[in-house]
């Protein structure tokens, strides 16, 4: 398998999609699936061996460690006409990504965006999800630079974990960290390009 790269941009999914469930459309650009595992979402792991995560690390134990249903945030984004979205998929019973709980985007280049959860976190199967409001320069941002890490807080707890793109047996979207940089900065450019035909549609 290679890393992804811009040619690879053409085997990530996505379209604009009607939303609505009555006669109004609600139109937003969506992924559809990404290579590989056919995801809508670039998993990204907790970074069991980085020094910032040794007291959360002792505290949850095993509930940090990658797996299949266990140990990792899912990042993705969504665009509407007039409003994007960045949303996230937590598999950690501990980080239910709750309202009033944050999560900083570190990149390559020492830029940070921070995100508050401004509702609470809804089920989807094993995973809770939540969305936060980006705006088309931050969104354009994440197109350009890569991810570096991130770092989730808890409101409650006040526990904070690293994570960062990481390959393992339980996730098969890349081969190295800068194969997930890029498959996350392809993600958010094909939201982009979808969002300009959403403005026409």
């Amino acid at each position: 398998m290679k890393d992804i790269n811009m040619t690879d941009r053409k085997k990530i999914k996505a379209a604009i999609v009607n939303e609505s469930k009555t006669s109004v459309e609600r139109l937003a650009a969506r992924i559809i699936s990404l290579p590989n595992d056919g995801g809508f979402f670039v998993k990204t792991c907790v970074l069991l061996i980085d020094k910032a995560n040794i007291n959360a690390v002792r505290r949850l134990g095993e509930e940090l460690e990658p797996g299949t249903t266990k140990g990792f945030l899912g990042i993705s984004a969504t665009s509407y006409t007039n409003v994007n979205y960045v949303e996230f998929y937590s598999s950690i019973r501990s980080f239910k990504l709750s309202k009033g709980d944050r999560i900083t985007l570190v990149f390559e280049n020492n830029g940070e965006l921070m995100f508050e959860f401004k509702t609470e976190s809804r089920p989807n199967g094993y995973l809770t999800v939540n969305s936060c409001f980006i705006d088309d320069t931050q969104l354009a941002y994440m197109a350009e630079t890569k991810l570096q890490y991130w770092i989730l807080t808890d409101k409650h707890s006040g526990i904070s974990v690293k994570g960062g793109f990481e390959c393992n047996e339980h996730n098969q979207q890349y081969r190295s960290k800068r194969g997930g940089q890029i498959l996350l900065q392809n993600l958010v450019k094909e939201i982009l390009l979808l969002k300009s035909d959403l403005k026409t549609a």
